[in-house]
């Protein structure tokens, strides 16, 4: 599953992240709809969130919680505890790496610590209000800035 988890996850710069995505900006009802007549398989969110708490971002207990806060706000069933590793063997790649699976998805973490930034990867076949999982982020991480890219799997 790690090396999944690897793969699924991309670390981007925050501007690369604005520039490139086509649902951002939308309402959350019109990515609701677009989601229905597209018959969407899933919602997919990739939000770089910038300068964080570090002390945050390096406990393995506050990420545990903001996996199950993030959760609960968005009412989407976790499916067993989070899986939480700190790979990485130099200063650049280090940081913990959280996967949650949840109900028909999942939610990865992947944490910075050279930059104090995380990344998070919520793809899920029910539909979610992305921008409710940014300012929880945003707000739980004591994040300066964020960056999004929304995305239909058809």
């Amino acid at each position: 599953m790690k090396k999944l988890v690897l793969m699924l996850l991309s670390i981007a710069t925050c501007a690369q992240l604005q520039a490139s995505d086509s649902y951002v900006g939308k309402s959350y009802a019109a990515i609701q709809r677009a989601f229905d007549s597209k018959k969407a398989w899933a919602l997919t969110t990739n939000i770089d969130v910038c300068s964080c708490d570090m002390d945050k971002i390096r406990s393995a207990g506050q990420l545990q919680d903001f996996c199950i806060q993030l959760c609960s706000l968005l009412n989407i069933q976790r499916y067993g505890e989070a899986e939480i590793s700190h790979p990485g063997d130099t200063q650049r790649t280090t940081g913990y790496l959280v996967m949650q699976p949840i109900e028909r998805g999942y939610l990865a973490i992947q944490c910075a610590n050279a930059t104090n930034n995380v990344y998070i990867d919520l793809v899920s076949c029910k539909v979610y209000n992305p921008y409710a999982v940014v300012e929880a982020a945003k707000k739980f991480f004591g994040a300066q800035d964020t960056a999004m890219s929304i995305s239909l799997r058809v």
